[in-house]
């Protein structure tokens, strides 16, 4: 046997092993952040769809593990957020803002390590009654049964600007705190009168509740939107603004509905590492044809809303990237 040619083969064939691991591992590198959580909504609503989406992308694209977990909705994110058991979530700007400065339903326990990441899809708040109800308009819903979200939802918070619109509170109403879920239900078995919704255009929830009655949108006009915002403050101005459902967007829907349209955002907290939070924006903007494919919504996530809404201070992760970019993002005072 000759040995020298034996030890050349083994040397050679641990050179390829060994070149063939380190292709291996730079194909399957370690991911550039830790695994997190993304704190979204019910099921029924767009958060929860658009969630799953960006785990997808993350996923994909960062080869980073993103968990979207099902909650409440936006008054809960915050405080899942402000105590660190989640590290970002879907909300909207007036809501972070009060937390942040410990205000409305956030009052004695100020959640100021909160940190803005970006802003996002924009959503519309609908109200939906049976085909041949008589309520026409928002002054109507006065003296109803109307579900207004669940308890610790960013809906619950909705439904009062829209009541607030028509000058009624919800003193004014009979309010039925239910889930996306458990509107359809009672809108469809009678035991509400209307269902007030948030979500972006289309919401399943809605979908669901005209795909299987005869229901109609009630309208509320521009100009009642802009004056309830012109008595606002700067997080509800960087929150609404005049909107309309297209025309054809649910069943037998055939003509455009306006109502108040609503801007959502990403927060995080302060401690969640700045590469985390900038690997998330640059996946997720990168890839919003991909995200639009799963709801229009995703189309959203593009720089023209990203840099909009900024209610609380940015995440050194998120100011990295937009300065990447080439953006300035300007809080709303």
């Amino acid at each position: 046997m000759n040995f020298k040619k034996v030890f050349t083969a083994v040397i050679v064939g641990l050179l390829f092993l060994s070149s063939s691991l380190a292709g291996d591992n730079i194909a399957y590198a370690a991911p550039a952040v830790k695994p997190f959580t993304l704190a979204t909504a019910g099921t029924g609503g767009t958060f929860y769809v658009l969630g799953g989406a960006m785990s997808d992308m993350m996923r994909k694209y960062a080869n980073a593990k993103m968990t979207p977990i099902v909650t409440n909705g936006s008054i809960e994110n915050n405080r899942l957020l402000g105590s660190k058991r989640v590290a970002m979530a879907i909300n909207y700007p007036d809501l972070i803002y009060y937390a942040y400065n410990g205000t409305e339903m956030y009052k004695g326990t100020k959640f100021d390590n909160l940190r803005y990441v970006g802003g996002g899809h924009l959503g519309a708040t609908q109200v939906i009654v049976p085909l041949g109800s008589s309520i026409k308009n928002l002054k109507d819903l006065k003296g109803k049964s109307v579900a207004v979200g669940a308890q610790g939802s960013g809906n619950i918070a909705a439904s009062m600007d829209l009541l607030g619109v028509a000058g009624l509170t919800f003193k004014d109403i009979k309010p039925a705190y239910l889930s996306f879920t458990e509107m359809v239900g009672a809108l469809q078995d009678n035991t509400v009168d209307a269902v007030i919704l948030l979500a972006g255009v289309p919401a399943s929830a809605v979908t669901d509740i005209f795909a299987n009655k005869d229901m109609r949108l009630v309208p509320y006009t521009a100009a009642e939107v802009n004056a309830y915002i012109a008595k606002q403050g700067p997080e509800k101005k960087a929150l609404l603004f005049p909107y309309q459902v297209p025309a054809n967007t649910y069943r037998n829907q055939k003509e455009a509905v306006p109502c108040m349209g609503v801007r959502a955002c990403i927060v995080t907290h302060k401690d969640v590492p700045d590469e985390t939070v900038y690997t998330f924006l640059k996946t997720i903007e990168a890839h919003v044809a991909e995200m639009a494919k799963v709801h229009p919504s995703g189309a959203e996530y593009s720089m023209k809303f990203l840099k909009e809404g900024a209610s609380i201070p940015l995440h050194p992760g998120a100011e990295k990237f937009y300065k990447e970019k080439g953006v300035t993002v300007k809080m709303v005072r």
